[in-house]
């Protein structure tokens, strides 16, 4: 089933630059998809229209059989947060909080916030996941890079999104670090079934998720 369907979309900056040009892209339900291509060729720009960070300049986008893009900014922010996990190329973990308190933050902000308890467990049952459980109650400083993107993930998901999107997420990372976090991301994938879009210009990718 087509969970997120991309119809005609452009994104114009200037009258002569396009960073996308009636690109029309669909993404079925429980799908993981890499979206390759090199520095300033529209992927990033496409994924922030995807998650409604940005508008089109032209064209739709429709999730869940919703037009997203006629969303006010209330709506797109709640559309964020219930229906997007993300991770991004920097970690953005709050320095003074845990990792297991970092992983939480997002679901401060749903409408419907599940019981203390049953969010801890779910935390750390993503962390576990990712190989950090025991790192739960440490602060990012004391944890590695690969560990820090580790908690980023963990945190996309805590909120048991529609859609997780990544951009770049081992682009702070050594190629080694790189290719464990990739391998744990598609893992993860596999037991909870979201769909996955992450853009990356990194070559490598294709074959760690065919792995």
């Amino acid at each position: 089933m087509v969970l997120l369907d991309v119809n005609g979309v452009s994104k114009i900056y200037s009258p002569r630059f396009y960073a996308l040009n009636n690109l029309s892209i669909s993404f079925e339900e429980g799908s993981f998809t890499a979206i390759m291509g090199s520095s300033g060729s529209g992927k990033s720009t496409l994924l922030h229209l995807l998650a409604g960070l940005d508008k089109p300049t032209s064209g739709t986008i429709t999730l869940k059989g919703n037009e997203i893009t006629n969303f006010n900014d209330n709506q797109l922010t709640r559309l964020r947060n219930e229906e997007f996990g993300f991770v991004f190329q920097q970690f953005h973990l709050l320095p003074v909080l845990t990792a297991l308190e970092n992983v939480i933050i997002p679901t401060s902000f749903t409408k419907h916030r599940p019981s203390s308890k049953e969010v801890t467990a779910r935390a750390q049952t993503l962390l576990e996941r990712l190989h950090i459980g025991h790192l739960a109650h440490v602060l990012p400083k004391k944890l590695s890079g690969g560990q820090q993107q580790r908690v980023a993930i963990a945190r996309a998901m805590i909120n048991k999104p529609s859609i997780v999107v990544a951009d770049e997420p081992t682009g702070s990372l050594d190629s080694f670090t790189s290719s464990i976090v990739m391998k744990e991301f598609k893992d993860l994938h596999q037991f909870l079934g979201y769909t996955m879009i992450i853009v990356t210009h990194d070559l490598r990718l294709p074959l760690l998720l065919i792995e």
